[in-house]
């Protein structure tokens, strides 16, 4: 764990070289910024090379480090000298990602209307869907903001992608606000992950922004579950074979709940029923009607949904699916704002380098 101090580059940021563990890495330090003891991560790129827990490591694989007793270390939580998550280190791999994984195959994906397979899984490990969510349901523990920066290094490359991690984000919002620990604990951990997605179904054909005529139903079954019954619309992620399953929050009606948005409630339902073990079963009745032909974003299957006696379990308290509703919109709002700024600082760039090659006149 020794360092060897390196002369500063010519932005005048100092490199360090050492081991971590048994990985040899060389840690870059910002100019301003000093290596001390209890220092921390914030403001330290890590990159590695070699084999780490018995697996191989490539270069730019990002790692949360600090000094303590005079000695680089990795942990996982703060305090007593362990290191948080690297928050630059997260940046620079979305950024990484954004332009090595996601750019080159933009155009042919948005042709042929097709999401690409295996960026999502790419995506949720190597924690970028989990950000902003505590580490204890598999979350990074990060700040909101750093999650926002990193959804605008997506959509700066990618919308369709940006938009899909974003609605991903809109279901395990109100899950991990709402649900229960036992829902958490299930579903929160693989939605985190990237191996479940998450979509969020609110619009029918006859109730778009106004939910007072919101039809479907939601009876309530055995052990605690209820069964759902209703076509949903505009539903981004709706249906897909990418991930091995798909959790739908669904807003629906009780069937002695009150008329208007206050007879709303929130509920849990999976496509595949899951096993006594976890792992995906049977299907639940959630059926892909038909898929939207738009404008752009063609990348991202935005779906027309029928749920038929798809068995679901109700989130937070019965009538309050509107609360949790509004407290997620909140949220995403700040988000879809962020990818817009995304998708605008990459137009500038286009523009601006076009015009600057550009020849004109003599």
């Amino acid at each position: 764990d020794a360092l060897e101090r390196g002369l500063p580059d010519e932005l005048g940021h100092q490199h360090f070289f050492g081991l971590v563990g048994e990985l040899p890495v060389r840690i870059e330090r910002r100019a301003g910024r000093q290596m001390r003891d209890d220092d921390v991560g914030q403001h330290v790129e890590l990159l590695g090379f070699g084999r780490r827990d018995g697996h191989d490591v490539g270069v730019g694989e990002k790692f949360a480090v600090g000094v303590h007793d005079g000695v680089v270390k990795r942990a996982r939580g703060r305090g007593d000298g362990a290191v948080f998550r690297d928050e630059v280190g997260d940046l620079h791999l979305a950024r990484q990602i954004a332009d090595k994984v996601l750019a080159p195959i933009v155009d042919q994906h948005e042709k042929e209307e097709t999401y690409p397979e295996g960026v999502f899984a790419t995506l949720g490990k190597a924690g970028l869907l989990s950000l902003p969510y505590p580490e204890e349901w598999g979350g990074g523990g990060q700040p909101y903001e750093v999650y926002l920066q990193v959804l605008e290094e997506l959509a700066a490359r990618w919308a369709a992608v940006a938009v899909a991690v974003s609605v991903h984000g809109l279901s395990c919002h109100p899950l991990m606000t709402f649900g229960s620990d036992e829902q958490r604990s299930r579903w929160l951990p693989d939605m985190l992950g990237g191996s479940t997605i998450g979509a969020y179904s609110l619009s029918e054909p006859q109730a778009g922004s106004d939910l007072n005529h919101m039809a479907t139903r939601a009876v309530p079954k055995e052990n605690g579950a209820y069964a759902l019954s209703g076509q949903k619309i505009f539903i981004t992620w709706g249906d897909q074979e990418m991930t091995e399953n798909i959790v739908h929050l669904v807003l629906a009606r009780l069937p002695d709940a009150p008329k208007g948005v206050k007879g709303i409630s929130l509920f849990l339902v999976p496509k595949y029923l899951p096993r006594e073990d976890g792992t995906p079963g049977q299907s639940n009745g959630v059926a892909c009607a038909a898929i939207e032909h738009k404008m752009g974003l063609k990348a991202s299957a935005t779906c027309q949904m029928n749920f038929d006696d798809s068995i679901g379990w109700i989130v937070g308290e019965p009538g309050k699916g509107m609360a949790a509703m509004f407290t997620m919109m909140n949220t995403e709002r700040v988000s879809v704002g962020i990818q817009g700024l995304g998708v605008g600082e990459a137009a500038y760039q286009a523009a601006a380098w076009y015009a600057k090659d550009r020849i004109q006149g003599r």
